[in-house]
Formats: C-alpha cells, sequence, structure tokens
C-alpha cells in the first residue's frame, strides 16, 4: 500500500530519514565506544571527515562501499554497523518461522508479511500465495492507496471494488467497470504485460481513470485523444465506445515494447447515454 502525489514523497522521504538516522546512530556509537574522534576515524576509514560527520547527523546518505570501509575501520562486519541503535536494526533479518502468516476464511490462500514492520503506515510488501479456487475478501484501503500486483505464476482473478464514497452514480459505476475489465482483458491477452495498475481518482470536476501495463503497447507510438485516435483509425474499439457513453475524453499514450497508458475523464454529475 502507497500514497500518491505530495503525500507520497512526503511519507517516503520521512521513511528514509528514518532509516538513515539509525545508520548515523549507529556509526556514532560504535566510533565512541572505540574512543575515536572524527579524525581518527577518518585516517582509519580513508572516508572525509566532513562525511563522516554527515553520516551521523543524518544529512547524507552513503554508499555500501562507505559503509564497508568505515565498518573495516572500526573491526566489526557491516551486520554490526546495520544494527542501528535504540530504535532497532537498520537492517533486520526476519526467518521464516518468524514471518506473520495470514489464512483465508476458506483455508485456500495464505498471505504472508514480508515487509517490514516499521514501515507499515507507508509501505506494505506481501507474498500471496494461493490453492486454485481460492477466495481471500479484504476491505479497501486508505484514501489515495496504490497497489500493485505482480502474477509470477499462475493466473489470478482480481475483483474491483469502487467504494460508494468516490461518487460516481451507479450507472456510471458500470461502465467505468466495464471499460476497466475490457483494459484488463486487452492487456491479458494482447500486451504480454507482467504489471498493470488502475487507478480511480477525482478533480473538483472530473472522475479520473487511468490504466497502465509494462506490455509491448500499441502498433503506434505517442499520445493522442480520442479524436486522433478516430482519425487514425486506431486505438481500443470497445473502450473508445463506451468513453463516448459516458461523455467522457480518452487519451492513449503508448510506447511500444515499454507499455501502454490510458487516461479517460468523466465530467461529474454527466449523463449515461444507453445505446450500447
Amino acid at each position: 500500500m502507497g500514497v500518491e502525489g505530495k503525500d507520497r514523497a512526503k511519507v517516503l522521504e520521512a521513511g528514509a530519514a528514518s532509516l538513515s538516522n539509525q545508520l548515523g546512530l549507529a556509526v556514532q556509537r560504535l566510533r565512541k565506544s572505540f574512543g575515536l574522534s572524527l579524525a581518527d576515524l577518518s585516517s582509519r576509514s580513508g572516508v572525509a571527515k566532513s562525511i563522516i560527520s554527515q553520516i551521523e547527523r543524518n544529512e547524507t546518505n552513503p554508499t555500501l562501499t562507505t559503509i564497508w570501509r568505515l565498518a573495516h575501520a572500526l573491526d566489526v562486519s557491516i551486520v554490526s554497523m546495520l544494527q542501528g541503535g535504540e530504535d532497532g536494526p537498520f537492517i533486520e533479518h526476519l526467518k521464516r518461522g518468524t514471518t506473520p502468516i495470514f489464512v483465508s476464511d476458506d483455508g485456500l490462500c495464505r498471505l504472508a508479511v514480508t515487509g517490514w514492520l516499521k514501515t507499515v503506515d507507508w509501505l506494505q510488501w506481501y507474498d500471496f500465495q494461493a490453492d486454485p479456487g481460492g477466495v481471500l475478501e479484504s476491505s479497501a484501503h486508505a484514501r489515495g492507496s496504490v497497489e500493485c500486483l505482480s502474477v509470477l505464476d499462475g493466473e489470478l482473478e482480481v475483483e474491483l471494488h469502487i467504494d460508494a464514497a468516490v461518487g460516481l452514480a451507479p450507472d456510471e459505476q458500470i461502465e467505468v467497470f466495464r471499460i476497466v475489465q475490457e483494459g484488463l482483458v486487452n492487456i491479458r491477452k494482447h500486451s504480454g504485460a507482467r504489471h498493470a495498475l488502475v487507478r480511480l481518482s477525482s478533480s473538483p470536476t472530473h472522475w479520473i481513470l487511468t490504466m497502465e501495463d509494462d506490455g509491448k503497447g500499441f502498433n503506434f507510438s505517442g499520445k493522442f485523444s480520442l479524436e486522433e485516435l478516430d482519425q487514425m483509425g486506431k486505438g481500443p474499439q470497445i473502450i473508445k465506445e463506451r468513453v463516448r457513453l459516458i461523455g467522457g475524453t480518452l487519451t492513449v499514450e503508448s510506447n511500444p515494447g515499454a507499455g501502454t497508458r490510458l487516461e479517460i475523464k468523466v465530467p461529474k454529475g454527466g449523463e449515461v447515454s444507453d445505446e450500447l
């Protein structure tokens, strides 16, 4: 789970700062335990005194090479260097037996929590396995979250629920669902993609639906509107028709070999045609 835009940047920056701060505390703790000054540690490690000072003050993110030099100079392993301070380890090794695993009500799905518990507020990482016919039902993520799913083996059916808080009218919900359904079918059949992302968001005047994949793209390159696609005789025909029914606009950005991005904007409070 994640968040978007400025909020996402803020939590990612805060998470990185938290981890970097733990490393700085570890360097400082080990240096002082050996009775070394910054100059002493700099002379031993070959790392500039100013860089060591910045690391300890959480003002820079050192490379692995720098960490290795400091660890070697302090006669400790990199693992010891990354043990962190009172807040816990900077890098934590979790054994299989200590990994939390949730089982679905039907007993056919297993969800292992492989992400770090200290980042659970802004990033969650799971290993999901299911036997044939297994169903995993869960409540929606917080508003503004982004969920990414990669299927490594087999086939997985994803059911999309549109929260009533989104505010789409019932007929708009149906058409949006059909557009998403058609888009995912196209991705599975034609794109060869390994990843797909569907996002429904809003602006003060429009609902915005985006679908992205990392497949082979359409047989054209560039970013085109619905009208331009019609003139070219290109683009997803069924999706184009459904977009017209809900009075929306469509933009397709295709990068052959690098994926496709569809953006559909629907005016809030618009009327849906029943021609299709």
